[in-house]
């Protein structure tokens, strides 16, 4: 083999490699990517924490605090009884990511089993939790000293046991006239750091059918597939279709607006 087809093919392995690497680093680093870390921290610890008190609707910010650069999740979250969804879109930079859609959680506590959904797909899938809250132990730090949105608010450190024997130890500032609703959720220590804040909080009974999986959504056989297909549409150009998970498409769906309202 001469000098010269020995560059070429050094070249055209050079180009073949990069591109692969390239593919791998845009999926990784993307916040389709943080999705199921999303997932995780609403079905546990968050669940736990906004389940047991009164029904109501509220904006959510969780930013994710391992991310780099971190990512952070804005929307609404609803509440009804042992119920939660929490819906919103990846913020970069202070501005929404193009091409990722909204993504959003549904989860029952007391099932201990719920969906994920992506509005751009227009797909769910089916989500489950091996680790159950055993016990959940609260230590008022401060009373009622200040006021975040005119609620008055206390501060607690509460440490949630798994069934699993791990600890999650939180930071909550509570809304005493809100059933002690956490406004505001620090980790301490746990296995995925997070923050969350809750903001314009309505003391309402939200519609029982937004804690179903949406009208009209195709089923994935789980979180992974679905977000393959998310991450395949991404990639393509002019409309190409793909076929990933258990559905084949040939157009993106147009992303619609959370769908939220008030009591029943």
């Amino acid at each position: 083999m001469n000098i010269q087809k020995v560059s070429t093919l050094v070249v055209i392995t050079a180009v073949l490699c990069g591109c692969s690497s390239s593919r791998n680093m845009v999926y990784q680093s993307s916040e389709v990517a943080s999705v199921p870390k999303m997932t995780a921290v609403t079905m546990w610890p968050l669940s736990a924490l906004l389940t047991n008190g009164q029904a109501y609707e509220s904006e959510i910010t969780m930013t994710l605090g391992n991310a780099e650069p971190p990512l952070t999740l804005s929307g609404q979250l609803l509440v009804r009884g042992g119920k939660l969804r929490v819906e919103g879109a990846f913020e970069k930079g202070g501005r929404k990511p193009k091409g990722t859609g909204d993504f959003g959680v549904i989860w029952d506590e007391a099932a201990h089993q719920g969906y994920v959904f992506s509005e751009a797909l227009q797909g769910y899938a089916p989500i489950s939790a091996a680790v159950r809250c055993t016990n959940v132990a609260t230590q008022v730090m401060t009373e009622t000293t200040e006021r975040i949105e005119g609620h008055p608010t206390d501060r607690a450190k509460v440490t949630m046991a798994g069934s699993d024997g791990q600890t999650v130890t939180v930071q909550l500032e509570r809304a005493q006239d809100l059933g002690k609703a956490p406004l505001r959720i620090d980790l301490i220590s746990g296995p995925q750091p997070f923050t969350v804040v809750l903001s314009k909080v309505l003391p309402i009974v939200p519609a029982e059918e937004l804690f179903s999986p949406p009208d009209g959504f195709t089923k994935y056989t789980n979180e992974t597939a679905m977000l393959d297909e998310l991450t395949a549409r991404q990639y393509s150009t002019g409309g190409a279709r793909h076929e990933r998970g258990s559905r084949v498409d040939s157009d993106e769906p147009t992303p619609k607006k959370p769908r939220f309202s008030g009591a029943p």
